[in-house]
């Protein structure tokens, strides 16, 4: 083998190896642990094709997310702290809900996908994504109207 061959193989071992690094590096984020890629489960960012049913719950809602990231929910499903959804005792697996914080008005779509929560002074527990989305995150818990969805 003359010195060039060596050379170059050299160089393609190098760049193989750097190639690795970058890909490693840059593959995963703080953001999702378990080595899990945030999948929005949820739902759209819109309620088009969606209209109230008229069924409404109002009460406290927390939120969860941290711990509970890529553990299976009650109904299978991996749970995403960052997709919009979030676990009740009074809706259906997959139902699709408007959630509106009282106190600040913002709101967001979400879907059933968990049982809970624990607490019975709750009336559901949203994931960290939808939780944020509406202004409770900081505080932990806020007084929601939560609006039954269905298909157009």
């Amino acid at each position: 083998m003359d010195i060039s061959t060596t050379v170059a193989k050299a160089a393609v071992a190098v760049m193989l190896l750097e190639a690795g690094t970058l890909l490693t590096a840059s593959g995963g984020s703080s953001a999702h642990t378990n080595g899990l890629r945030d999948v929005r489960t949820s739902t759209a960012k819109s309620d088009k094709g969606y209209i109230a049913t008229g069924k409404v719950l109002k009460g406290i809602v927390s939120w969860y997310g941290g711990r509970f990231h890529g553990r299976r929910t009650a109904y299978g499903e991996r749970f995403s702290r960052n997709a919009y959804t979030l676990a009740s005792r009074h809706l259906p697996y997959n139902t699709r809900v408007r959630i509106t914080n009282l106190r600040t008005g913002r709101s967001a779509l979400g879907r059933v996908n968990d049982y809970g929560p624990r607490s019975r002074k709750r009336i559901a527990d949203l994931s960290e994504g939808l939780a944020s989305a509406i202004g409770a995150k900081r505080s932990g818990t806020a007084r929601v109207r939560i609006e039954v969805l269905r298909k157009k």
